[in-house]
């Protein structure tokens, strides 16, 4: 018993000392790992930016187009869209001048040079590069390289600036990182609201008529992973001078309506009325089911009935001519199948032929057949009858009738 008392205590007093050793080996650091961005924050760029207004009581709306912006809103500008939805400088003028409140990044000012004219914010030129640090004397240690930006909240990357009002020191000033471009004021007074540091002014608010522009540095600032950085949500509510229940318009030409949708908002009694129209045509010519009815068989129309139709048509049109036109061309038929080579004959020639197989008078005939020789009504009904008589002689003439010789 002894013995295993031993063994027991000695194999405790081991753990006892390596747990010991391995705690005063051990430190914990708190390391924070940034998630990915999911639902709307991975597919809307302002989805940080429309959240934080909100939450200041600010009403954010999402706009494809600056035409008939309201008055005295706060535009955000950052893209300069495509050529359909470039958004024209004169009308923002206009509006700025209005009382509106535009606010843009320093990106913008290359692409809209008249842009630069009338808001007075230009782009500073870029400082001279810093002349290279002197050889080291012999003898002597070099001097450290620059220790590199971080991608902290604070340190070289996202210095203090001061906030200025017509020029003078406010005491209040922001940290913000990467501005590394400077923008430049020509106006005769010093701009209502700056921001700026030792390089230079990086954000600018300046008066247009009743209105105000901003210009933000750096260009992405609004964006969903600088928006959170170091104070860049307080410094753009000042910046922008937003107030409570403002409406901030963001001008992003993808939330644009599809075509379809937009079709079918305006014109959606059209669209089913051509739909329909085209499903009806498609089971018009569908095959059916079943076998076809068979087609009725033609009816010949009796020579009453052809008499009363013409008689009708007359009385409706009050003119013979077609009725004459129709009795030449039926005796000139009839006529064909009786007298070898009656088409190449001329008027007169036909008329004798006619003449010598129905013993009528050729003058008449010939009177008769001439389209423009009568006007009045009863010579056109003298005319026709006396084609109609000529055309039945020819009809009862028997096949084997002696044909005059050619």
């Amino acid at each position: 018993m002894n013995a295993n008392l031993a063994r027991t205590l000695g194999g405790l007093a081991l753990v006892a000392a390596l747990a010991t050793w391995v705690a005063f080996k051990l430190h914990w650091e708190t390391i924070t790992v940034p998630t990915p961005p999911k639902g709307a924050a991975l597919t809307n760029p302002y989805y940080a930016l429309e959240r934080f207004v909100a939450g200041l009581g600010i009403h954010p709306q999402e706009i494809s187009t600056v035409r008939g912006l309201q008055p005295e809103a706060v535009l955000v500008l950052e893209e300069s869209g495509d050529p359909l939805t470039h958004p024209p400088v004169a009308a923002l003028e206009s509006w700025v001048e209005a009382g509106g409140r535009l606010v843009i990044s320093s990106a913008l000012l290359d692409a809209y040079p008249a842009l630069r004219a009338w808001s007075g914010i230009k782009r500073s030129r870029p400082s001279p590069a810093p002349a290279p640090a002197p050889a080291p004397a012999p003898g002597k240690p070099a001097a450290p390289p620059p220790v590199p930006l971080s991608t902290t909240n604070s340190g070289a990357d996202c210095p203090l600036m001061t906030v200025r009002a017509d020029g003078a020191p406010t005491g209040q000033s922001f940290r913000v990182c990467d501005a590394a471009a400077t923008l430049t004021f020509d106006g005769e007074h010093a701009p209502a609201w700056s921001l700026s540091d030792a390089r230079g002014m990086h954000v600018i608010r300046a008066s247009v008529g009743f209105g105000e522009i901003t210009v933000l540095e750096p260009a992405d600032v609004l964006s969903n992973a600088m928006l959170k950085r170091a104070e860049h949500a307080e410094m753009f509510a000042a910046a922008a001078g937003l107030r409570h229940d403002d409406t901030l318009l963001i001008f992003h030409p993808t939330t644009a309506v599809p075509l379809p949708a937009l079709l079918w908002r305006l014109v959606a009694p059209g669209i089913l009325f051509l739909l329909a129209a085209l499903l009806a045509l498609a089971w018009r010519h569908a095959p059916t089911f079943g076998p076809p009815l068979p087609l009725p068989s033609p009816l010949r129309r009796s020579l009453a009935e052809q008499i009363r139709a013409n008689a009708r048509f007359a009385w409706r049109t009050r003119s013979l001519g077609g009725l004459r036109t129709s009795a030449r061309r039926s005796l000139d038929e009839a006529a064909a199948r009786h007298i070898a080579g009656y088409g190449s004959l001329d008027a007169a020639q036909r008329a004798e032929r006619l003449a010598e197989l129905t013993g009528l008078d050729p003058t008449a005939i010939r009177a008769a057949r001439d389209a423009g020789a009568a006007q009045r009504r009863n010579e056109e009904r003298a005319a026709i009858t006396l084609m109609e008589v000529c055309r039945r002689i020819l009809l009862r003439m028997r096949s084997d009738h002696p044909r005059p010789n050619v």
